[in-house]
């Protein structure tokens, strides 16, 4: 069986596949109040960078790693090895999505180990996360998991990708290859036949679905869901169902959206 059907296979054996500290992306009645906060958490941090408080910057890491010997060897590279250096910052935009935050941020930067090479500006929007009631950024590993900024996408566009999600997740949990196969990226079905593709759907029960969210950017998607479901294989029939979440890529063709299977 070709190797982008394998993937699918992959994906759906493992209980999760994306980091869940986020939890769920709901949204929110105080989102004007976290506005607020979170500019002020963002202000703090973006402040200690520029006065190099690598204590302070600390705190704002991933409170699963606030122990002594990580805040000490975090220090300790921040001093000896961290190649810029923050001369000035701007905060401009802030938006709240539930738990999820984003912060424009234009800074003006030099390379410590290079003094003689001229600053440069540079803009960001910085992707935060809420845990536990506090704001901290998301790490590098995990930004991948998370969307853009709500400014840099097609809020239409996301309604009409989710509509076409919801016809391929009725499709799948009614077992109903032939059009789940139709609404993937016509590009991919060469290498992915239907019978094949059919054969590894057919490896689950899907049982229920959960929609994070949706992100459109230019004429790409992608939909992060956790799906609840079971093995078909009768000798593993004692399994309890498990709940995979992942984030399926789309990708637009002719003002329609298709599964893009090579972006898995």
């Amino acid at each position: 069986m070709r190797c982008l059907v394998v993937s699918v296979v992959l994906l759906f054996l493992v209980v999760s596949c994306l980091p869940q500290r986020t939890d769920r992306w709901e949204r929110t009645d105080l989102a004007g109040d976290e506005v607020t906060v979170l500019r002020q958490r963002a202000d703090r941090l973006w402040s200690a960078k520029e006065a190099q408080d690598w204590a302070t910057v600390f705190q704002f890491q991933d409170p699963a790693e606030h122990d002594q010997s990580a805040k000490d060897e975090f220090i300790r590279w921040c001093v000896e090895e961290e190649p810029f250096r923050i001369l000035s910052y701007e905060i401009d935009d802030v938006d709240v999505d539930g738990n999820l935050g984003w912060v424009d941020v234009r800074y003006r930067t030099s390379l410590n180990k290079f003094p003689d090479i001229p600053a440069r500006d540079a803009e960001t929007w910085q992707k935060w996360r809420r845990i536990d009631g506090m704001w901290y950024p998301v790490p590098t590993r995990e930004l991948a998991s998370c969307p853009e900024a709500p400014s840099k996408r097609d809020a239409s566009a996301e309604a009409r990708l989710r509509t076409r999600f919801l016809e391929s997740w009725t499709a799948r949990q009614g077992r109903d290859w032939p059009r789940l196969y139709a609404l993937t990226d016509p590009a991919d079905r060469e290498d992915v036949p239907e019978d094949e593709y059919a054969q590894v759907e057919g490896l689950f029960e899907y049982l229920a679905h959960e929609v994070d969210w949706v992100e459109v950017v230019g004429q790409r998607g992608r939909i992060r869901v956790s799906y609840e479901h079971k093995v078909t294989d009768t000798s593993l029939s004692k399994l309890p169902a498990m709940t995979a979440t992942m984030i399926e890529t789309w990708i637009q063709r002719d003002n329609e959206w298709y599964r893009d299977l090579k972006r898995q």
